[in-house]
């Protein structure tokens, strides 16, 4: 990622180093000629001992002193936990935990779908989500959880367990503050809305999560702000924001997926899913920026005054998209546009993404 010379300075840096901390993608950085001082590189230090796969970092010409480019570069040099990124399809080192049903007080019933019943609950004293499957499929969607536990963007699987009836139970992390959408939606009951930079980070942790998953060989197929948990979110802090991707029920496994006789998102497809039922990174890119376009409508529906999902399938392949929500800057919106291209290969990869989102983030922190 490379800058425009004089466009970031100190607050955009210090909001890029906030960024930083939760990258594990940007591998190169050019800041030459951006009036960057001490108080930014001290940002970019701490970013690099927490959590950040920032191999090269260019800094030329800031009239920076020599002690702090070499405290830098030490930074950079140093092997952190955000350069430590397990390599795509591995086993975990060890089995998901069975656990007793005994050890579990299931609570409230906190969400329902056609495939399972998810339970705000308890094990040994913590709180806990359980999801009762009740679907043939439970064993595909317990495979993809055990794959994706130990990936930070992703939601946690502590165990599985059976209750009394034989049926599948899967234990992990609870959210406190339920799905996005639902945090968005409250926020526009109330009369209040959450800030752009507060928004891009949203968007930006579940980019990091969606990279993991294609890391993985895995599409998820299912991806909308329903689907993403909510652990941390404040709506005028950036930092307080931690989301997390969830609900692997539709997930599948290579490159290009053909098929699938289950409900579908329409509202969240692209032309050629609906066509011919074709699925792949691309097809959750498309998602993405459906997701994009919820996070800055404070969680309106797709299509809202569409009535029918065929009627809405019939408009996306006759080439009609979402029109730009009310206070959304233009180059957000711009962002959005480039994942709804017609043609699959011209979207950009979640990769590709984040980078992006990233100079977006400080362009917003700047502007």
């Amino acid at each position: 990622m490379a800058a425009k010379e004089n466009t970031v300075g100190e607050e955009g840096v210090k909001a890029l180093a906030e960024a930083l901390r939760h990258n594990s993608t940007l591998t190169k950085l050019n800041l030459r000629s951006n009036k960057v001082g001490a108080d930014g590189c001290i940002a970019l230090k701490e970013a690099l001992r927490h959590n950040s796969a920032l191999t090269e970092l260019c800094l030329d010409s800031n009239g920076i002193s020599e002690e702090l480019l070499q405290e830098l570069e030490t930074a950079l040099s140093a092997e952190g936990p955000g350069q430590q990124v397990s390599p795509p399809h591995t086993v975990p080192s060890s089995r998901i935990e069975e656990i007793p049903f005994s050890e579990l007080q299931l609570g409230p019933v906190i969400g329902t779908g056609s495939s399972k019943t998810i339970h705000h609950s308890q094990w040994r004293g913590q709180d806990v989500a359980i999801l009762v499957l009740h679907s043939r499929d439970a064993a595909a969607e317990l495979a993809v959880f055990e794959r994706l536990t130990r990936r930070p963007g992703l939601t946690c699987l502590f165990g599985v367990s059976r209750d009394s009836k034989g049926r599948q139970m899967l234990v992990t992390e609870f959210a406190p503050m339920g799905s996005l959408n639902k945090v968005l939606a409250d926020l526009e009951d109330d009369g209040r809305s959450a800030s752009d930079l507060v928004l891009m980070k949203c968007a930006m942790q579940v980019c990091e999560g969606m990279m993991q998953l294609v890391e993985e060989g895995l599409i998820h197929r299912d991806l909308a702000l329903r689907n993403v948990l909510v652990f941390g979110f404040s709506p005028e802090n950036y930092r307080a924001v931690h989301v997390k991707v969830t609900d692997y029920g539709l997930t599948q496994e290579g490159l290009c997926y053909y098929g699938g006789s289950e409900a579908v998102p329409i509202r969240w497809m692209p032309p050629e899913a609906l066509k011919r039922r074709k699925w792949s990174e691309k097809s959750d890119i498309w998602a993405f920026g459906v997701l994009m376009w919820e996070l800055w409508s404070a969680a309106e529906v797709p299509f809202a005054f569409v009535s029918s999902d065929e009627e809405v399938a019939r408009i996306v392949t006759r080439g009609q998209r979402l029109e730009k929500p009310e206070g959304c800057p233009d180059c957000v919106f711009a962002l959005m546009q480039r994942c709804w291209e017609g043609q699959a290969e011209c979207r950009p990869s979640f990769q590709e993404l984040q980078t992006e989102l990233l100079s977006l983030y400080v362009e917003l922190a700047v502007s």
